[in-house]
């Protein structure tokens, strides 16, 4: 009786450990897919204001001529450095969320997670073993 007793309560810690390490990835992904989403959200806006400015460039630009386009021109650049930041920033954090999903997947003991592959991943075949071939 004493084996299985602490055969139980072992399980049953280790359970507990489980279910805590997914409560933790549960929240750390909801928080990466928060901030995933607010960083969009701010990229959408980021890129209609951007727009917006192109269109209406005649009408908001200076009145004055004189060293106007050097005094727009840092401006511009600021937002395309900021666009870019928050690309780069939003591969990161869907990478993070895709990453956690699968740990979660994991936990759970689910064996179905998906693995993505960046899009533009090249590769080159080697080696190709006969037996994997499929014949028609």
């Amino acid at each position: 009786m004493t084996k299985s007793q602490d055969a139980l309560k072992q399980a049953t810690q280790e359970m507990a450990d489980a279910k805590s390490e997914r409560e933790k990835a549960v929240a750390t992904a909801a928080m990466q897919i928060k901030r995933a989403d607010e960083l969009s959200d701010k990229l959408t806006k980021t890129t209609q204001e951007r727009d917006d400015s192109q269109t209406n460039w005649p009408l908001t630009r200076p009145r004055h001529h004189f060293g106007s386009s050097r005094q727009t021109q840092p401006y511009a650049e600021r937002a395309q450095e900021a666009v870019e930041i928050a690309n780069e920033e939003k591969i990161v954090l869907l990478h993070t969320v895709t990453r956690l999903t699968n740990q979660l997947a994991k936990v759970m003991g689910t064996t179905e997670y998906i693995v993505k592959l960046r899009a533009d991943l090249r590769g080159k075949i080697l080696v190709v073993d006969p037996k994997w071939i499929l014949s028609s």
